[in-house]
Order: C-alpha cells, then structure tokens, then sequence
C-alpha cells in the first residue's frame, strides 16, 4: 500500500482544535449538564501505529474516505484495511471498490478485504450499505446489482441523471428533464411523476424515506421548490411543498430522519426543516453545500456537515431546529459519520472521534 509522506499536526495543535470545537458548541447556547460533547480521541490516518490487521477487524468500523484513501476505523481510534485509490472509489460498512474513468468487471470487496464478486458491467459504482448500484456510460441509467455482482434490474431515463439516493425501500432517481422515479429492489417503480410548479424543470436533489412511504425533492428552475409527497398505492400524494427564496444550480443535498418524522433539505444559504407530519416547516442559515447529516436520535440532536470552497462548516442543530452552534475549519477535504453515540470528523489526513451524551 503506498502512502504519500505528509507532514504530522502536533498534538499540541490538534487538542487546541478540539478545545475549540467544543467551547463553540458549549458556549453558543447555555446547556448544563443535560448534553455531553466530550473529546475522545485524533488520530492521524498516515501513521502505521493506528494500523490493525484485517483479522482483528470488529464489526463495528466507520467506513471513510479522505483524498484519495480509504477504510475503516474502529470506536477505539484504530485503521483497518485502508488503501490508496488513484482515480475514483465507493465504499459502505459492507462493501468498497475502486474504479477508473472507463471500469468495466469491478471488483469489490468486503470491509475485511475479502473479494465478495465482480460487478458484470460498465460505469461507476456506489454502495449503500448492502445495496450495489452502478450509473453505466451516458449519464441517464442506474442498475441495481446482486451481491454476487450479477445485475438484478436497470432504469434508462431520457435525460441525464442529477440526483440520486437510496434506503432500505430502495432508491430515488432525478431527472434533468424534471421526472421522479422511485424503484424498489425488484425493480418495481414504486413512482413515477414530474414535480413540475416552476419555468424550468430540473430535478436537483431527491430522496426517499426507508418504508419508501415518502419521497422528497427540490426542483425546478425559475421559482425553485421543495415537494414532500406521500405515497398512496401508486399514487405520489403531495402533502408539503413551498418555493424557495433563490433559485440554486448546484446538486442540493435532501435527507429523510431514520424514524421519518422530518426530512431535511439544503437550498441557497439554508437548510430547511420539515415535519412529515404536520408539514411545518422550519429554516436555518447554512453556509455552502451540505454534504452530510448525522442523527443522534436518543440525544435529540443533528450535526451538519457543509462545504464553501476550501471552508468547512459543522452545525449541531436540535431536531426542534435550534441551532446549538457551529465551528469552521479549512481542509482540502472532510466528512462527518456517526454510530449511536459518537460523531467521527475527518479534516484531511485526521479523524477525530467526540463522545455525546446526555446526563
């Protein structure tokens, strides 16, 4: 495995970081002892010391990818099975690849490095958790794969995809054309129905909630808005939907909560907030383009990851939409993952992990 030689922060440094992140969050609103954001550890993913052979690899690991490296780190603040990929990769808590611009016959592996199959096609492939899908050349087709690679059903649209996400109900495809498919899968459409309401149609950021009940997206240009609908046999019910206040070109980052009680969505300098089931809907200031959103959900409590340039921005946001408070720092790159009761931060070659809880 070849590693690029980097130039090591100090400790010094990196515990100052982390002393910042958490006076901005402790010092922005007064919380007494109810919410815990405790420092845990940082660790610095080019030193062979936080290494650990595969065969020791617990279940539990955090798949991340930060430049070109990619693996898996356990609650303890070790590295498994972290590899360098010169073009392109995909990786989940199940499966990871890596692929070049014209990839055909993947490979891929299980998080313990083990070869699970070959992907039988064409294009660029990506993992949700268990679920393969692959985009195949041309920009307007998704296929959904077995796990032994062989390919389970395909979707061809008209016009080049521009949003895409999937659930444990199966995925949610946007169109340039302005069109919504949901398939299950069996690759059975579970809808299919254009938004529509603006000059322009565009879809531009979509998702579907895990029972596949409800879908959601931002679209349209020129009188750009969010639509939640929900689904009534095959019948795509509107239930929410409002314009929003600038139109944003770029893809928007749309989200279901676990329990699907709220959907989150990011739009021109905000993310708005809406309930699945009374259709109230709150807006926050959010700098830049949202990248990610990690739920704690026995701690009430989001944290938000966006990007503006070289700037990244951590929001901790009560799911009642009140902002606790945020940091900023600059990296090349970062990401935000989380399991019950840790929030992991990656900031080019470190990861950190802090511990929340209430008490």
């Amino acid at each position: 495995m070849k590693m690029k030689q980097k130039i090591r922060p100090s400790r010094l440094v990196v515990c100052v970081i982390l002393l910042f992140i958490v006076y901005f969050f402790l010092s922005f609103r007064p919380l007494g002892s109810e919410l815990q954001i405790i420092p845990d550890w940082t660790i610095n993913i080019t030193s062979r010391a936080t290494y650990k052979p595969i065969d020791n690899m617990p279940d539990n690991c955090i798949p991340f990818k930060l430049g070109q490296n990619m693996g898996y780190i356990s609650p303890d603040g070790f590295i498994y099975n972290m590899t360098s990929f010169p073009f392109k990769a995909s990786i989940s808590a199940e499966y990871y690849t890596s692929y070049t611009s014209d990839a055909s016959e993947i490979p891929f592996y299980t998080a313990d490095g083990t070869k699970q199959g070959i992907i039988n096609g064409t294009g660029f492939p990506y993992f949700v958790n268990d679920a393969i899908y692959l985009f195949p050349p041309g920009g307007n087709a998704v296929a959904e794969y077995n796990q032994d690679g062989s390919i389970r059903w395909q979707y061809d649209g008209i016009t080049p995809i521009l949003a895409f996400s999937a659930t444990d109900s199966g995925c949610i495809v946007g169109f340039a054309d302005g069109t919504i498919v949901a398939i299950d899968h069996n690759g059975k459409q579970i809808a299919n129905f254009e938004p529509g309401g603006s000059d322009y149609s565009i879809i531009l950021g979509a998702d579907i909630s895990n029972s596949g009940e409800y879908l959601a997206c931002v679209s349209g240009i020129q009188r750009q808005r969010f639509v939640l609908t929900k689904q009534i046999g095959a019948i795509s019910k509107v239930i929410f939907h409002e314009f929003l206040p600038e139109d944003q070109y770029t893809p928007v980052f749309v989200k279901f909560s676990q329990d699907e009680n709220m959907v989150y969505f990011n739009y021109h300098n905000g993310l708005g907030i809406v309930s699945c089931a009374t259709g109230s809907s709150f807006h926050l200031p959010i700098s830049g383009q949202v990248l990610n959103i990690v739920e704690f959900t026995d701690q009430d409590i989001i944290f938000v990851l966006s990007v503006e340039n070289s700037q990244y921005h951590v929001y901790l946001i009560e799911k009642e939409a009140n902002l606790l408070g945020n940091f900023t720092f600059t990296a090349n790159t970062a990401f935000i993952a989380g399991d019950s009761r840790n929030l992991y931060i990656g900031h080019d070659d470190t990861i950190s992990r802090l511990i929340i809880q209430r008490q």
